[in-house]
C-alpha cells in the first residue's frame, strides 16, 4: 500500500505531467495561425518543425546525465519552467528561421522535461512501492486535451497567438512552480560519484527498441488514421478525424486504469495483453468495410497501447545504472520512432498502399509482445533517503 507521505510528490507529478501536455498542445493548436501569419508553405513548415526534434534529442542525453549526477528534481523544475517560458516564443517569431530557433529552445526544454519527469516518476514508484506511471501519462493526455480545446476556443474567438500562448505559459508556469515545491528531494536519486554515461546494458537496449517500435506505432495513429478513413474508406470529412479521437480517448481511459491493471495482472502480462489488443484492433480497422468498424478498431488500438509505453519507461528506470540514464535512453529512442514513422509509412504506402503500410504498426506490436519480458521488475535495492531531506 502506498505510504501517505508520498501523496504530495504524487500530486505534484500529476500536475507536471498535465502541464507538459497542456503547454505542448497549446503550441500545436496555433500552428495553422502561425503558419498563415508567416506565409510558410507546407514544405517550409515541415522543415521548420524539425527544430523541436533538433533541440529535444541532444537535450535528452544531457538531461539524463545531469539527472543521474544531481538528481531529477532540479532538472525537472528548471526544464518545466523553461518549457513554459519558451511557449510564447513561437508566436513572437517574425519569420521561418526565427520560428525554427524558437522551436529548438522549446524542444530542448521539452525533451529535458520528458526525461526528468519520467525519471522522477519512476523513482517515486520505487520509493512508495506503488504503480503510478500509467496514471501520470494519462494526465499528460488530459493536459493535451485541455490545451488543444482552449486553443480551438481561442482561435475560434479570434484571439491572436501571442496573447493566447502568453497567458497559457503564465498559468502553466504558476502551476509548475507550486508543484515543484512538493517533489522528492534531489538526493533521492542523485549519484554524485556514480557513472552517468555507461554503455547501456542489453536489457536497456531491448527496452529502447521496444520504445522505438511502440512510439512509432502511436505516432502512426496520429499521422495516418484520418487519412486512412478519408481516402481508403471514403469517410465524410466530419468523420475522418474521429479515428484519432477514438484512439486518444481510449488511450486516456486505459491509462487511468492501467496502474490497477498492472498491479493485478503483473507488468509482463499487462504488456502482452496490451500489445495483442493493439495489434488485433489495428487489424480490425484495416480490414473494416465501413468507417464505424474502423473507429472501433482504432479505439481498441488506443486501449491496448495505453499501458505499454508507461511500463517500458518504468522498466527502463529500474534496469539502468540510474533512472535518468535509463529514461534518456528509452525516451530518445521513442522520439526517434516518432520522427521515423511518418516517412517510413509514407514510403511503404507509395510502394504498396496505405492499408498495407499500416499493417507495420500491428507487426511492431507483435515484436513488442516478444519483448514484454523485459518489463519485469528486476531485483534492485538502494538505500531510501528520508523524504524530509532537502
Amino acid at each position: 500500500m502506498t505510504s501517505y507521505v508520498y501523496h504530495g510528490p504524487r500530486f505534484a507529478m500529476l500536475a507536471l505531467f498535465f502541464v507538459h501536455g497542456f503547454v505542448y498542445a497549446a503550441w500545436v493548436s496555433r500552428i495553422p495561425s502561425i503558419q498563415a501569419r508567416l506565409g510558410l508553405t507546407t514544405t517550409e513548415l515541415g522543415l521548420v518543425l524539425l527544430g523541436f526534434a533538433a533541440g529535444a534529442i541532444p537535450a535528452m542525453v544531457l538531461s539524463g546525465a545531469v539527472s543521474a549526477r544531481h538528481g531529477s528534481r532540479p532538472v525537472l523544475a528548471a526544464a518545466t519552467l523553461a518549457f513554459c517560458a519558451a511557449l510564447p516564443g513561437m508566436a513572437l517569431a517574425g519569420n521561418g528561421p526565427l520560428l525554427f530557433a524558437a522551436l529548438v529552445l522549446f524542444g530542448a526544454a521539452g525533451g529535458s522535461m520528458d526525461v526528468a519527469k519520467n525519471a522522477h516518476a519512476s523513482e517515486l514508484e520505487r520509493l512508495a512501492g506503488g504503480s503510478f506511471m500509467s496514471t501520470f501519462h494519462a494526465f499528460f493526455s488530459l493536459g493535451a486535451m485541455a490545451g488543444a480545446g482552449i486553443g480551438a476556443l481561442a482561435g475560434g474567438a479570434g484571439v491572436a497567438p501571442v496573447p493566447h500562448l502568453s497567458v497559457a505559459a503564465a498559468a502553466a508556469g504558476v502551476v509548475a512552480m507550486v508543484a515543484a515545491r512538493r517533489l522528492l528531494p534531489a538526493s533521492t536519486d542523485a549519484q554524485p560519484h556514480g557513472t552517468v554515461l555507461a554503455k547501456p546494458s542489453r536489457a536497456l537496449l531491448a527496452l529502447a527498441a521496444f520504445a522505438f517500435a511502440m512510439v512509432l506505432s502511436e505516432g502512426a495513429m496520429a499521422d495516418w488514421s484520418a487519412v486512412y478513413l478519408g481516402r481508403v474508406l471514403l469517410a465524410e470529412p466530419a468523420v475522418a478525424p474521429l479515428g484519432y479521437a477514438c484512439f486518444s480517448a481510449a488511450m486516456t481511459a486505459g491509462r487511468l486504469g492501467g496502474d490497477r491493471l498492472s498491479l493485478r495482472l503483473g507488468r509482463v502480462t499487462t504488456v502482452r495483453a496490451g500489445t495483442l489488443l493493439g495489434a488485433a484492433g489495428l487489424v480490425v480497422a484495416l480490414l473494416a468495410s465501413s468507417p464505424l468498424q474502423a473507429l472501433a478498431g482504432f479505439a481498441a488500438v488506443g486501449a491496448g497501447f495505453s499501458v505499454v509505453v508507461p511500463l517500458i519507461f518504468s522498466a527502463a528506470a529500474r534496469r539502468a545504472s540510474s533512472a535518468g540514464v535509463g529514461m534518456a535512453t528509452v525516451v530518445t529512442a521513442g522520439y526517434a520512432g516518432l520522427l521515423t514513422g511518418p516517412p517510413l509509412i509514407g514510403a511503404l504506402a507509395a510502394a504498396t498502399s496505405l492499408r498495407t503500410a499500416l499493417f507495420l504498426p500491428s507487426g511492431l506490436a507483435l515484436v513488442g509482445f516478444a519483448l514484454a519480458s523485459q518489463t519485469a521488475d528486476p531485483e534492485r535495492v538502494r538505500a531510501v533517503p528520508a523524504l524530509s531531506e532537502r
